[in-house]
């Protein structure tokens, strides 16, 4: 990072953004200055351009420091911060020798993710798209409507040969076939 973007370290290393002060009297207790200050107002306006939002969307505007009066959405925005700490610490920062050199940064670094990597200037990720949906590993103890997944004891089977968890004898279907008069090819239902 360079002295003009010295302010996105949060989301790398840094401690809280908070710059909050209990007197007003210099002294070793009172670690606020303006740099940190400076800093503080520009990481909250680069994630609130990151997302669309005005600084209400995280905090109650009549006491910005508070968390018990502010919206459920700063919960989440001081969990995104977390979450972007642990990618780029643990996942980008590490396969920086793997890099091709066109991909570092100016200083040799491995790229890094902000807010904006995948907002893009909306306040749900990818404008809300479900990713999660083809990907069932990543659901939980439900299937994605909600269904609770049956226990494993229930699905427990003795005799090898019955081995199919569904009910009766049903046989892998083949996908529908649907024949076009445009072509005598068959096409899956769903595929065209």
């Amino acid at each position: 990072y360079s002295s003009q973007t010295d302010y996105l370290r949060h989301y790398l290393d840094r401690d809280g953004a908070r710059v909050i002060t209990q007197g007003v009297a210099p002294g070793n207790t009172n670690r606020s200055s303006v740099k940190q200050a400076e800093w503080t107002y520009a990481l909250m306006i680069s994630q609130s351009r990151s997302l669309g939002v005005n600084c209400t969307y995280c905090h109650n505007s009549r006491q910005f420091a508070s968390w018990r009066e502010a919206p459920p959405a700063r919960v989440t925005a001081f969990h995104g911060i977390l979450m972007l700490r642990d990618v780029n610490q643990n996942y980008l920062s590490p396969l920086q020798p793997v890099y091709p050199a066109v991909r570092l940064g100016s200083m040799g670094d491995a790229p890094k993710a902000q807010c904006v990597t995948c907002h893009n200037g909306a306040y749900k990720p990818l404008y809300g798209a479900q990713m999660a949906k083809d990907f069932p590993a990543l659901w939980g103890r439900s299937d994605w409507n909600g269904t609770p997944f049956p226990s494993l004891t229930t699905m427990a089977v003795s005799d090898t040969t019955k081995a199919d968890s569904t009910k009766g004898a049903a046989a892998v279907a083949a996908p529908a076939q649907r024949t076009s008069s445009k072509s005598a090819a068959a096409t899956p239902v769903g595929m065209n």
